[in-house]
């Protein structure tokens, strides 16, 4: 998956080049592929394009399911449940946890099987907010743990530290704050290294949320208000104006009074 979204101008034209690459290749697979790829750098400004890539993906891919080779049927399969992750993560985020659990399920029978390790690894993060939503903590945690033991296996930061994320979350459900704090913090030091600005930029906000209901304005604030410049830098208008309103309550709470109307002030522009 591809991190940090670029700029509106940057972003089209690694579209355009992907399509010039879709339009040229001869290779069905490839074109699956990378139909995959597009939708995934139109889900932050362009979902619904997105979900049609993906869409097209599974158009080529029923075909290539019709083969007889096993090697060429295992390729298609890993396309498959790749796919429907994406999908399923689509739906969730707008909503619709009925479809997305569904889709979830049947990403992670085949990419069990078929699948690389990471975008299983993946899947199981994603898969395992739905059931936190639920109110399943047994699940959530077993599907967090099984991606942290993939995403460890492979030394992949960004991987870990979003197991981290969930895990503190987690904890914090179950009273546990000092093992909340612990996998907060172990995430973003993670994450600094890692070059991956989105998902920092996650970490810090939902820290900055976790240390807010902890009362810990002093430590909230600063993390917050580095997660908004994230948000800025990326172009991001959606989770910039949520930023502001979240400084704009923190600094309320820390009887910041007129801080906090020159971030509400902020939020309505």
């Amino acid at each position: 998956m591809l991190g940090f979204h670029f700029s509106h101008a940057q972003g089209s034209n690694q579209l355009d080049s992907l399509l010039t690459e879709i339009d040229r290749s001869s290779v069905d697979s490839v074109k699956a592929r990378l139909y995959l790829q597009a939708g995934q750098d139109l889900k932050n400004h362009a979902p619904d394009s997105a979900l049609s890539f993906y869409q097209m993906s599974d158009s080529i891919v029923a075909l290539g399911l019709q083969s007889t080779e096993e090697k060429e049927r295992n390729r298609y399969l890993e396309l498959r449940g790749l796919s429907l992750s994406l999908q399923a993560r689509h739906f969730k985020e707008f909503g619709d946890f009925k479809t997305a659990e569904k889709l979830f399920e049947e990403a992670i029978l085949i990419q069990e099987k078929h699948g690389k390790s990471l975008d299983l690894a993946t899947t199981y993060n994603a898969a395992g907010r739905i059931y936190e939503r639920k109110g399943d903590p047994q699940q959530f945690y077993t599907l967090t743990h099984k991606a942290l033991k993939l995403h460890r296996g492979k030394r992949n930061a960004t991987g870990t530290a979003i197991s981290y994320i969930a895990l503190g979350s987690y904890f914090e459900q179950q009273g546990g704050n000092d093992s909340c704090l612990f996998y907060y913090e172990e995430a973003i030091k993670t994450l600094r290294p890692a070059n991956n600005k989105e998902v920092l930029s996650f970490g810090l906000y939902e820290f900055a949320n976790v240390l807010s209901r902890m009362e810990a304005y002093d430590r909230a604030i600063p993390m917050l208000l580095e997660a908004v410049k994230l948000y800025e830098e990326a172009g991001n208008e959606l989770q910039t104006a949520g930023g502001y309103l979240s400084l704009g309550i923190f600094f309320f709470r820390a009887d910041k009074q007129e801080k906090a109307e020159s971030y509400y002030k902020k939020e309505d522009i």
